[in-house]
């Protein structure tokens, strides 16, 4: 994939396990995509609860969620992807 370097954002942590912190984590985590400038592409690894938050959805387990960031500063869903599940 060739993706950069990995970085580890504590407001990424699980916002339903860290209920009592879920406002300020989606804040800072909105702040930080808001923030991104590149080079490339933001990629985002976190918990279906932060996605929830973030966009009033909670994805299926390994979905990818494509989002851009609109002027009022919410995340706007542009698509997904569902991982296919196996089978026997």
């Amino acid at each position: 994939m060739n993706l950069g370097p990995v970085q580890i954002a504590p407001t990424f942590s699980n916002a339903f396990m860290l209920s009592e912190q879920r406002a300020a984590l989606t804040d800072g985590a909105r702040s930080l995509i808001a923030a991104w400038r590149g080079p490339g592409t933001l990629l985002v690894v976190t918990h279906g609860s932060n996605i929830q938050a973030l966009i009033g959805r909670n994805p299926a387990s390994g979905e990818t969620v494509v989002v851009t960031m609109r002027g009022d500063g919410n995340l706007h869903e542009l698509g997904s992807l569902l991982v296919p599940t196996a089978r026997q």
